[in-house]
């Protein structure tokens, strides 16, 4: 990467680092996610509560992806962490040894629980 992209990214996580606080989480842990949506005028809260299965950590370009059960099968939403309008709330640790979930994909629903992790324990 260019040394000057380099420093206008480090400069930019810097600002947004000051902005945007968000808990600890990894792949495995239940999340509920809250983002506030502005488009053409109209503003609406949007809420998404389900299962984090991969986080990807580059700096400015960190995301995340929550896998959400549904009546019709599952939905998967990719978030920015540094989006402003995002708030990240942990319901559950999940007891996992992998850091990214992509299997759930193949499970049906029983199959693809997630054991919660002991009060106390880290991962």
């Amino acid at each position: 990467m260019h040394p000057m992209v380099q420093a206008f990214e480090k400069k930019q996580m810097g600002i947004l680092s000051e902005k945007i606080q968000h808990p600890a989480f990894k792949a495995g842990d239940t999340l509920k996610v809250t983002i506030n949506i502005e488009e053409g005028g109209k503003k609406w809260v949007q809420t998404c509560e389900g299962v984090c299965i991969n986080k990807v950590s580059k700096g400015i370009s960190s995301a995340f992806v929550v896998r959400r059960l549904d009546q019709n099968g599952a939905v998967e939403m990719r978030f920015s962490m540094w989006y402003e309008g995002l708030k990240i709330q942990v319901l559950r640790r999940g007891k996992v040894r992998r850091a990214k979930l992509y299997y759930l994909r193949n499970c049906s629903r029983k199959a693809g629980r997630i054991k919660e992790l002991a009060p106390g324990k880290t991962r």
